[in-house]
């Protein structure tokens, strides 16, 4: 589903748009008795196998900006079951009912309204970079983006990833990492 943010504070801001919309997430799926751990900068795990990820993009305008953001959530496994080498998971094996797509979108958007607003305030961005950090995979989990290694080390106070690498603190502000097994690399 794609939803529709008029945000009414600074675009500076906008980099926890998409973390607000993971937060919010993982929340509901909890309240339908999934657990999620969250990926920088936007997926939702479960065991380690993709539920769900967000995607923003924003424009500005003479009014100010808004933004549009995709939720993926896999609702039912494919046909035949996920592909070779592609770690997913759909609600439908982990929820006793039927997953209904108008209801969850409609559960969903009713929360994503709700927590826009508080994102406008210092307290509320704060508040969403401790929510994202109790759904997080564990400090200390191996992650690289690009030729840049090293281990989760939390979130910045605007949202970037905190990675620490043999030489120190990296910051990184954009883009997706992947997470390093000792069997292989998952793009996710």
């Amino acid at each position: 589903m794609s939803w529709i943010a008029r945000p009414d504070f600074a675009l500076a801001h906008g980099g926890l748009l998409p973390l607000m919309a993971a937060v919010v997430l993982a929340e509901y799926c909890e309240s339908l008795g999934v657990t999620a751990t969250l990926k920088w900068p936007n997926d939702l795990l479960v065991d380690g196998r993709k539920l769900a990820g967000i995607l923003c993009e924003a424009r500005t305008d003479v009014t100010g900006w808004a933004a549009v953001v995709g939720v993926g959530l896999n609702l039912k496994t494919p046909p035949g079951g996920w592909p070779a080498g592609v770690p997913g998971v759909a609600l439908d094996t982990l929820i006793a009912t039927r997953p209904d797509a108008g209801h969850l979108a409609s559960g969903l958007v009713h929360r994503l309204d709700r927590a826009l607003a508080a994102l406008g305030s210092v307290s509320g961005r704060r508040r969403v970079i401790n929510d994202w950090m109790d759904y997080a995979l564990p400090i200390g989990t191996p992650m690289q983006r690009g030729k840049l290694t090293g281990t989760f080390a939390g979130l910045a106070p605007d949202g970037a990833l905190r990675l620490q690498t043999a030489t120190g603190i990296e910051v990184v502000h954009a883009g997706d990492v992947d997470l390093i097994t000792t069997s292989d690399t998952y793009e996710g």
